[in-house]
């Protein structure tokens, strides 16, 4: 529970030691039996490798983990854990690029909690997500709208309607649509996730700014410099407060500017920084 605290609160470090602790815990009487608490503490721990974007380390202990699992009977599978662990194991294959084995991971994972517990589970809508993800980076669009449609549903029946994974789908749907100069469309969903991370978040929070960003980007599209601007500019002022400092999405908004703004000598400063 504490590594999960930690997770949450981005100390990632920190996390990582409180699951090895517990690991440890729960191999004190015998180091080498496998038990469901220690495969979660080892998935747990491979996860936030690839939070942190490392993911040799994380590769490694999946490695373990699913040599561990040949040794448990069937009967003894924790099937919930073990749809985790197969999502978790599309996600490396995802940033690595190899985008064939991530879908085969996510159609795993999916398949297992459609089986285990129910098509409308959460990992099923999280499973759902990630296939549109692939479809999405593929350029099969429709598909992945589609998809992303699909948990979106799972998503509203389980958290309602306010969610940081519902503002993911809603943004990720918008970018669809916007790929496809489908610019109303585009809109909905921009603001449905800026709305829903206002709402989670408060107004001047750094979660707030993807909102504000696509819909700079969609502004920039239509031809509505202006309103795009003003976008930008609000999303670099809170990028400003909360970062302290140089950042890559401070830089991919100053490019944003630079190349909005008609101003020579303004749009080289942009660049610039």
């Amino acid at each position: 529970v504490k590594g999960l605290i930690l997770f949450e609160e981005g100390n990632y470090q920190s996390a990582i030691k409180a699951f090895y602790q517990a690991i440890q815990f729960y191999q004190k009487d015998d180091k080498e039996a496998v038990s469901w608490q220690v495969l979660e503490s080892q998935n747990n721990i491979g996860r936030t490798w690839i939070t942190l974007n490392e993911l040799e380390p994380a590769k490694k202990i999946y490695k373990e983990i699913f040599l561990s699992i040949q040794s448990i009977r069937p009967s003894q599978i924790d099937s919930t854990i073990l749809s985790r662990m197969y999502n978790n194991m599309g996600v490396i294959h995802f940033y690595e690029g190899e985008l064939n084995e991530a879908f085969r991971y996510y159609d795993m994972s999916r398949t297992i909690s459609t089986m285990s517990s129910s098509p409308n589970d959460i990992n099923v809508g999280r499973a759902l997500y990630n296939m549109g993800l692939v479809k999405e980076e593929k350029g099969f669009l429709i598909d992945a709208g589609v998809l992303y449609q699909k948990a979106l549903k799972i998503y509203l029946q389980n958290y309602g309607q306010y969610h940081h994974h519902i503002a993911e789908v809603y943004g990720s749907l918008g970018n669809i649509h916007l790929t496809r100069y489908e610019f109303q469309k585009a809109k909905y969903y921009f603001q449905k996730d800026l709305e829903t991370s206002i709402h989670l978040y408060g107004e001047g929070h750094v979660e707030t700014t993807w909102g504000y960003e696509n819909l700079g980007r969609l502004y920039h599209e239509e031809g509505n410099d202006s309103s795009a601007q003003r976008m930008f500019e609000k999303v670099l002022e809170i990028r400003n407060q909360f970062y302290h400092g140089k950042n890559i999405y401070i830089a991919n908004v100053l490019l944003s500017l630079a190349e909005l703004e008609n101003n020579a000598s303004k749009s080289i400063d942009y660049a610039k920084k």
